[in-house]
């Protein structure tokens, strides 16, 4: 019966995958300003929660720290396309948080554009907002040996999906390359608490990716992150033709 299911899960992934324009993920590394950690969670969770729950092309939101300094603070947000985005940033909740925002970080500030691979969530919505230990999320980042992405690409995008279809640990993968820059790419994980991740790991198909893309990468590095705000809509499903 586990494997039925997981057969009618993969088909009914990649046939909506499929059917889906290409969205936009945005990563960015922000500075919070010395005394206004709260401040700037406050107003992230009043910005998250309005844009993913009453903007229909803002999928998901994801506000998190980093675990060696709490004042240097990551933001993954993804959208349904470039009008959803230009939506975002012409609605209220946005210019609330940017009116705010001076105040709030300094003068680092990273913005990560990249082109999607793969993006999938389980249809259950994720919302997390009190800084919560779970759902667990793994950030990785692998730069791959020149002649690779292709096939680096076909392994890693059926490793996703099989994932997502055999797991219900696995609450969401996303993958994308750098904009401009088809041999750096960033991965974005979540799982339903460490159990998960670690099983995760011991599975027969994510033992074959990491078999099978060895010699393919030539850097690899993983940011060790704390939740502070985590919300999506459920249910994302786009594989990158």
């Amino acid at each position: 019966m586990q494997k039925i299911k997981a057969l009618l899960w993969t088909m009914t992934l990649m046939a909506s995958l499929s059917a889906h324009a290409d969205p936009m993920l945005r990563l960015f590394e922000l500075g919070i300003a010395p005394g206004q950690r709260q401040a700037f969670y406050e107003a992230g969770l009043e910005n998250l929660s309005a844009s993913v729950g009453t903007e229909p092309g803002t999928l998901a939101m994801y506000a998190l720290s980093a675990d060696s300094n709490p004042d240097l603070a990551y933001l993954v947000e993804i959208y349904a396309g470039p009008e959803a985005y230009q939506a975002h940033v012409a609605g209220a909740p946005y210019k609330a948080y940017a009116a705010k925002a001076p105040a709030l970080l300094i003068a680092h500030r990273k913005l990560i554009e990249t082109e999607a691979v793969f993006l999938a969530e389980k249809p259950a919505a994720v919302r997390r907002v009190n800084a919560e230990r779970t759902p667990v999320v793994r950030w990785v980042e692998v730069r791959l040996k020149p002649q690779t992405v292709e096939a680096f690409r076909r392994i890693v995008v059926d490793e996703m999906a099989q994932s997502m279809a055999k797991e219900p640990g696995v609450l969401a993968m996303y993958a994308a390359t750098r904009a401009g820059q088809p041999e750096a790419w960033y991965f974005i994980e979540l799982y339903a608490d460490e159990q998960a991740y670690e099983a995760h790991r011991q599975t027969p198909h994510f033992q074959a990716y990491l078999r099978d893309t060895e010699q393919m990468v030539a850097e690899k590095a993983h940011k060790s992150l704390n939740n502070l705000i985590l919300i999506n809509k459920g249910g994302l499903r786009f594989q990158k033709d």
